[in-house]
């Protein structure tokens, strides 16, 4: 007959905050480390976090959070009867990078856009009298045209 062998496992749960500000810290990642498969969360909004499934014994967490030092928690030990309750406290970490300079330059008797095959000016019509043959024209095109006769103006297109 097989035999079948079943780990037991845990839950670790706990919080992540700020070393100074006691804030907690949203998104932070908390993984096992050494695990197979890999169990890890991150926090919620209230920095909370709730690691299930883990093997019991003495396990390793490592928490990582963008601005901050990883922290390692190493040799704790996780137990079948009660589960592990942690505060984890964070310590911002300053990095010193060099300066960034973005410099930006265009020639400027190339186009800008490829496609573009006419100049980029307006072009303004002449004025010219409005005649009948021009609205005519115009209606032609437009034909949800207005026009308006006004008596001792000339015509206005609307």
């Amino acid at each position: 007959m097989p035999v079948l062998v079943h780990a037991q496992t845990q839950t670790i749960r706990g919080t992540v905050v700020d070393l100074e500000s006691k804030m907690p810290i949203i998104g932070a990642a908390v993984v096992v480390t050494d695990s197979d498969p890999i169990v890890g969360v991150t926090t919620d909004i209230d920095g909370k976090f709730k690691l299930t499934k883990v093997d019991v014994g003495r396990v390793n967490l490592q928490v990582t959070y963008l601005g901050y030092a990883p922290r390692t928690l190493a040799g704790l030990q996780l137990e079948a009867g009660k589960e592990l309750v942690l505060n984890v406290e964070m310590q911002e970490m300053v990095m010193k990078q060099d300066e960034v300079v973005v410099k930006a330059a265009r020639r400027k008797d190339e186009v800008l856009n490829t496609m573009t095959t006419v100049s980029a000016r307006v072009f303004l019509p002449k004025k010219q009298p409005v005649t009948q043959e021009l609205v005519m024209t115009y209606l032609a095109w437009r034909p949800t045209l207005l026009v308006f006769v006004v008596p001792m103006m000339p015509t206005m297109i609307l």
